[in-house]
């Protein structure tokens, strides 16, 4: 996953992204588990990038999600992403500077 500051100033990300896999608007299992590696405070300046990787376990028989909720730490919003992958299990990084 990519995150770029679409601002006109500087911001900071620091830690682990919410990210939840989802079918038909509903939940689909839990949500990404933090998967251990170092924080570190990442300052975008306007038009720059931050990235976090989220590995997906998917050798189960559950349903198949069709989109997957994302938001940045500590931010009360979310965005959806066309995401087609079992809803078995999540893991996801720390950010990193892109």
């Amino acid at each position: 996953m990519v995150f770029t500051n679409h601002t006109s100033s500087k911001c900071t990300l620091r830690g682990y992204p919410f990210a939840q896999l989802r079918r038909k608007g509903a939940a689909l299992g839990k949500p990404a588990k933090d998967h251990k590696g170092t924080v570190r405070t990442i300052t975008l300046k306007p038009g720059k990038s931050a990235q976090v990787q989220l590995t997906a376990v998917s050798t189960c028989q559950a349903p198949e999600s069709d989109h997957v909720r994302i938001s940045v730490p500590g931010s009360p919003t979310s965005t959806d992403v066309a995401l087609q992958l079992r809803g078995c299990s999540l893991s996801v990084d720390p950010i990193e500077a892109g």
